[in-house]
C-alpha cells in the first residue's frame, strides 16, 4: 500500500487521475462493493496533490 502511495507522490500533479484511476480500479474488481476507507484515501491523495503543487 505504502509503495502505491509513494507512486502516487512521485507523480506530483497526476496524483489526482491516478488516485482515481486506483479508485475506479478497484471498484471494479470488488463488484462496487468498495470500503469508505478508500475514499477517504482519494480525498487525503488529492489535498497531498493540491498541497505539493502550491510550494
Amino acid at each position: 500500500m505504502s509503495g502505491t502511495t509513494t507512486w502516487m507522490v512521485s507523480l506530483g500533479r497526476h496524483g489526482f487521475l491516478v488516485s482515481v484511476s486506483v479508485l475506479l480500479f478497484l471498484e471494479w474488481m470488488t463488484d462496487g462493493n468498495l470500503a469508505t476507507g478508500w475514499w477517504w484515501m482519494t480525498l487525503v491523495g488529492v489535498m497531498w496533490t493540491w498541497w505539493a503543487r502550491r510550494k
